[in-house]
């Protein structure tokens, strides 16, 4: 059970939510299957990988609007 996809489901329900999810994943697809449908019943904006490429990457990039300004952070 992954603590940072529990932390993204209980986010989209307060702030907008993306995420890229590989499905290719060695004895591991099920469960990212099983998290990605949970982030999107939440209303988490869910892309899946491209069919055969593995992304070898976690990154979140946090972007918040204030003053009319949009502020990134990685």
């Amino acid at each position: 059970h992954s603590p940072i996809v529990k932390a993204l489901i209980e986010a989209a329900s307060k702030i907008q939510v993306s995420v890229l999810v590989e499905l290719k994943a060695r004895f591991d697809e099920e469960s990212n299957l099983h998290w990605a449908k949970a982030l999107e019943r939440a209303g988490a904006l869910v892309v899946y990988g491209v069919f055969k490429l593995k992304v070898h990457a976690k990154i979140l990039v946090i972007t918040k609007k204030t003053d009319n300004q949009l502020r990134h952070f990685t």
